[in-house]
């Protein structure tokens, strides 16, 4: 008689990247424009002589957006006489079901980012074996290869997205097993900045946020074994895309859900050709979006194993 909670992934990573919008009759690509750094000028003046004017040169991102959605129908007899409360059980689900759809592409796509570093730094994804774990040492490679591209982060630091699995061997590390119990000062604290706290442990400059849709790359490492990537990255790192005339909207961390996608139901008493005695009802969702890698440089994947 009781609906059990299900235990979902968290969508955090939707709404970090830069938003836009492509408006009413503008089509369904949009391109993002960035004027490169100039590179420093050195080079002494010479009295009375202009130098050679620097020339700008400019870096773009293109992407067409896609639309997403799912369907389900239900009879009259199950809306009517059934146990639980379908229509509306239904209504929330899908509303997951959005959240986690574009979740995942989002994800997909910054997994094929070109800026990765190998844990203990193997020569490759194939050479990424059961020792080569996420640990202490990696957080600070990945701090360091941020900063030294120059990346900023955000108000609370660098950002990083790691999969549950190679959470628990980030943790199982002395250091970071210590600071996480004891804070980084040695006193205990349950809300400093480097503890551990629900899905979201702040660590090393970063702040971690756990999903089990952080990318696996299946029996791609060393004697067959799954590879895992963990996401580190600053602002501007990618662009999210929706469209003016159906916007997004945010993502609720602790609902799964998008406040932008409308969930859409037809009910039995609407007739039509397709079902003329008014046998079933219909609900699902539907919405568009995409994304891109903006300036590879502002993130980084690395590649390790995982806890067994």
């Amino acid at each position: 008689m009781v609906l059990l909670k299900r235990f979902l992934p968290y969508v955090c990573m939707l709404g970090e990247g830069r938003k836009d919008s492509i408006a009413r009759r503008q089509g369904k690509t949009i391109e993002w424009r960035f004027m490169d750094s100039f590179p420093k000028a050195t080079t002494p003046l010479t009295e009375g002589t202009p130098p050679s004017d620097t020339a700008m040169t400019w870096t773009k991102v293109t992407a067409t957006i896609a639309q997403y959605g799912a369907w389900t129908k239900m009879s009259d007899l199950l809306i009517h006489q059934g146990i639980d409360s379908v229509w509306t059980e239904a209504s929330e689900a899908f509303g997951e079901n959005a959240g986690q759809t574009i979740h995942t592409v989002l994800i997909n796509i910054l997994a094929a980012g070109t800026n990765v570093r190998y844990a203990d730094a193997v020569a490759n994804r194939a050479s990424v074996a059961a020792a080569n774990v996420y640990d202490a040492a990696e957080n600070r490679r990945a701090r360091r290869i941020l900063a030294g591209a120059k990346v900023h982060g955000y108000s609370d630091g660098f950002h990083a997205l790691i999969h549950p699995d190679v959470m628990e061997s980030f943790v199982a590390d002395g250091t970071v097993e210590k600071i996480a119990q004891y804070g980084s000062g040695g006193v205990s604290k349950r809300d400093g900045v480097d503890l551990l706290d629900g899905v979201v442990m702040r660590y090393g400059g970063f702040k971690y946020m756990e999903s089990t849709d952080a990318p696996i790359f299946a029996g791609a490492g060393s004697g067959g074994i799954d590879v895992y990537g963990t996401f580190h990255y600053g602002p501007d790192w990618f662009g999210e895309v929706d469209l003016a005339a159906k916007p997004l909207g945010t993502a609720n961390a602790d609902t799964n859900k998008l406040s932008g996608v409308q969930v859409v139901g037809i009910p039995l008493e609407q007739t039509d050709r397709a079902d003329p005695l008014r046998q079933y009802g219909v609900i699902g969702w539907q919405t568009y979006y995409t994304s891109a890698i903006l300036q590879q440089a502002r993130g980084l994947r690395t590649e390790s194993s995982a806890a067994a």
